[in-house]
């Protein structure tokens, strides 16, 4: 999936201003729908994060914990199955390791 540019986001909102329906637009600009529907609500899109973070805030703190608990479990899974099925990432997380191996072994002989 490619970034749409400035001149496109631009000219989706001129498009919009005419009147034109976001299938109309999306055709024309030859993008789904959804990717004009996302580039027409910004503003909401902000605004619902802000909204968010406020909401997490607000949470007691075991509350939290668990989130942080679910998202890493996510997440571990993810690097898991991504280790697993891409030689190039694998490569990069085991150079990764080294260095940060070699580096705590450093800091070790320092002290």
């Amino acid at each position: 999936m490619k970034r749409l540019s400035e001149k496109e986001k631009i000219e989706i909102k001129k498009l919009n201003e005419k009147g034109l329906k976001l299938r109309e637009i999306a055709s024309k600009l030859n993008i789904s729908h959804t990717t004009v529907l996302y580039h027409l609500s910004e503003e909401n899109r902000k605004e619902l994060i802000q909204k968010q973070v406020e909401y997490f805030r607000n949470l007691p703190e075991e509350r939290k914990k668990q989130i942080y608990k679910k998202r890493q479990s996510y997440i571990n899974q993810w690097l898991i199955k991504r280790y697993h099925s891409d030689e190039k990432f694998r490569e990069k997380m085991l150079e990764n390791s080294k260095k940060s191996y070699l580096k705590r072994k450093k800091e070790k002989i320092k002290l």
